[in-house]
């Protein structure tokens, strides 16, 4: 039996592009840079953790996000800068990040936010 090597040559390629064309199509979804600077009721800057939570979503333009948690501390003079991926128009609808703020001084508070895709953005 004689092999065609043209036709060896041509399955190794059309192997090699579906493997390359795959691992493009499975990009990260881009992120919106959430920054601000947090204050306490006082006006005075606050110190602590933000503890982010969320669900598995797929955002609006149909990139898949794991659940997952975060934690961040929040900078010198109340300043963070979190890069989320966007939730606004994600599916399942109602998709929301979960954050709880854990103060310095003992203060806890939680918020839900919904991300834009636009960056940056403020709390």
């Amino acid at each position: 039996m004689r092999v065609n090597r043209n036709g060896a040559w041509f399955c190794v390629f059309a192997i090699w592009m579906a493997v390359t064309i795959g691992i493009a199509s499975a990009t990260a979804p881009a992120t919106t840079l959430v920054t601000d600077t947090i204050y306490r009721a006082d006006g005075s800057a606050a110190a602590g953790t933000l503890l982010i939570t969320w669900p598995a979503f797929t955002t609006a333009d149909s990139k898949p996000v794991a659940a997952g948690t975060m934690n961040v501390i929040i900078g010198v003079s109340g300043a963070v800068s979190i890069p989320l991926a966007p939730n606004a128009g994600a599916a399942p609808d109602g998709t929301f990040y979960r954050v709880v703020y854990k103060l310095s001084d003992g203060v806890t508070s939680t918020e839900f936010w919904v991300v834009p895709a636009a960056s940056p953005t403020t709390i």
